[in-house]
């Protein structure tokens, strides 16, 4: 449901050259509501008079179809320009590449969704998205000033190794993309943790289900030495071993 003014953004992909066509199926009380359509690069600002916003007429009833394009991502925009009849407006649209409806091809995915959807670098490269490092977020646009894309995935920076290198509660925690985890956490044993980058180094959450994930400092416990962590799983052992004899 959209108010005047407002956009809708379709983010898109073609893998060949091809005519993309928006069946845009206004509700029965909308038929009067007055939209605009634009399309450009996933990069374009369509706020913004630009040579990049591209406008595109419909029929005058339901289909939109656009100039034929090149491979590549795009964005068609739906803006709501008024609502004679009421204060909100509400659309269905379907996508196709081609007119000819005995043409194949493959169901398409968002490339977007593609991308915030990956969960470390590996997989954000294979997605042919971009993986920024510092903060450890996949996009299919660009990284801050301060970090570096990375696109391939043969130049991932090696997490795991650089999690199982830390030895202490605090500096796992502070390491974004590192997670301690610790099955004894809730005694206030921290040296019985380890830290790596998790569950498909998604750096938040352990692989063992029953171990407890901290990635904040201030939830480590004051730390045990390990002969005390010794101790207690001595003593743990032998009671178990009392209770079964």
């Amino acid at each position: 449901m959209n108010k005047a003014n407002d956009y809708t953004y379709v983010h898109f992909s073609i893998p060949n050259k091809g005519t993309p066509h928006f069946n845009i199926d206004k509700c029965v009380k909308c038929a009067t509501d007055n939209y605009e359509y634009y399309y450009g690069s996933q990069s374009t600002d369509f706020t913004m008079e630009s040579p990049s916003r591209m406008v595109v007429s419909g029929d005058g009833v339901n289909l939109v179809k656009l100039p034929m394009l090149e491979p590549g991502n795009y964005t068609f925009a739906i803006f709501i320009k008024t609502i004679p009849l009421g204060t909100t407006t509400e659309f269905r649209f379907h996508y196709s590449l081609n007119e000819k409806k005995d043409t194949p091809y493959p169901v398409g995915v968002c490339p977007m969704l593609k991308c915030s959807s990956a969960l470390n670098c590996p997989e954000c490269a294979r997605n042919k998205c971009n993986w920024c490092e510092a903060t450890r977020t996949c996009t299919l646009g660009v990284c801050g000033s301060n970090d570096t894309a990375v696109s391939a995935e043969n130049q991932c920076f090696n997490i795991a190794e650089a999690c199982k290198a830390l030895k202490n509660c605090g500096e796992c925690a502070d390491k974004l993309g590192c997670v301690w985890c610790n099955s004894l956490a809730g005694i206030g044993i921290e040296a019985s943790g380890s830290c790596s980058a998790g569950k498909f180094d998604n750096g938040v959450d352990c692989i063992s289900p029953t171990a407890t994930a901290i990635t904040d400092r201030a939830k480590c416990t004051g730390g045990a030495s390990g002969l005390v962590t010794q101790t207690v799983v001595v003593l743990l052992a032998v009671i178990l071993a009392t209770f079964f004899n």
